[in-house]
């Protein structure tokens, strides 16, 4: 029997649909005929640590995301943020992740990065080393490829039974929900940790062509053969175009939300 591919969204709310549509217009755009499962409130609110969560950030966001393994439908998933548009052709993609080792996969910056080493919530990688021993990773959580064959179940119970459970003692900092820029916890902090102590290392954010940025929805004009990340433009030229960009601000006063007919 065939492998199933598909693609995963969360979408709460009537913007969330208006983005949800944005992105499905622009993956047909482009070749992808792959089926979107699409996750709700009534999903989300069944699951049984979204009492536990505190904020939308983590009911709408870090839950599905550290829940991957129980939403997940197809055997091959790129769960993406709803505020993606795809804008390339996507086979390259699919291809690399599928013929990647690892079960899950998200891009991200390595240990000995300047952004995890100095910038991100300063201190915290070498407070969590000391703690716990991992020398921590920061992936980028608007993308994230799982895949059911091989998954390993501990990885998931780890992220839910224990990081969420005790975020601050894990964290090894305890303001650290407090800093947050939505007062929440981090997924990619939690992922951060728990990828180095089952042995998993994130793509680099800028050597594959996967996803770039762009600020406003004005700004959609693919192609795109670079990565724009933290840090600005890679400079690196990719020989086919990127195939996804994520939109980092998408509710500007006088910004246009669709892209049109």
């Amino acid at each position: 029997m065939q492998e199933t591919e598909g693609y995963v969204v969360v979408c709460v709310g009537d913007i969330y649909e208006q983005l949800l549509l944005n992105f499905e217009k622009t993956l047909r755009h482009f070749g992808d005929n792959r089926p979107i499962k699409v996750i709700r409130e009534d999903e989300l609110k069944a699951h049984r640590l979204f009492d536990s969560c505190r904020v939308q950030n983590e009911r709408y966001s870090i839950l599905p995301k550290i829940s991957m393994d129980e939403f997940a439908p197809f055997d091959h998933n790129i769960h993406i943020d709803v505020d993606a548009l795809c804008c390339g052709d996507t086979e390259y993609v699919w291809n690399f992740l599928k013929n990647q080792d690892q079960f899950i996969l998200h891009r991200g910056w390595d240990h000995d990065s300047d952004l995890v080493q100095k910038d991100w919530f300063p201190g915290w990688a070498q407070r969590v080393e000391k703690a716990h021993g991992e020398k921590v990773c920061v992936v980028q959580g608007a993308f994230q490829y799982y895949r059911k064959k091989g998954s390993n179940p501990d990885f998931f119970n780890f992220l839910r039974d224990d990081i969420w459970a005790d975020y601050e003692h894990w964290m090894a900092t305890p303001d650290i929900i407090e800093t947050h820029h939505r007062n929440s916890r981090s997924d990619q902090c939690m992922f951060g940790l728990a990828y180095p102590k089952f042995g998993l290392a994130p793509i680099s954010m800028t050597e594959e062509p996967i996803m770039t940025r762009i600020m406003h929805l004005s700004q959609f004009k693919p192609p795109y053969y670079h990565i724009d990340s933290r840090g600005g433009n890679t400079g690196k030229t990719f020989d086919i175009p990127v195939a996804f960009t994520h939109v980092e601000q998408l509710f500007q006063p006088g910004k246009q939300l669709g892209l049109g007919k």
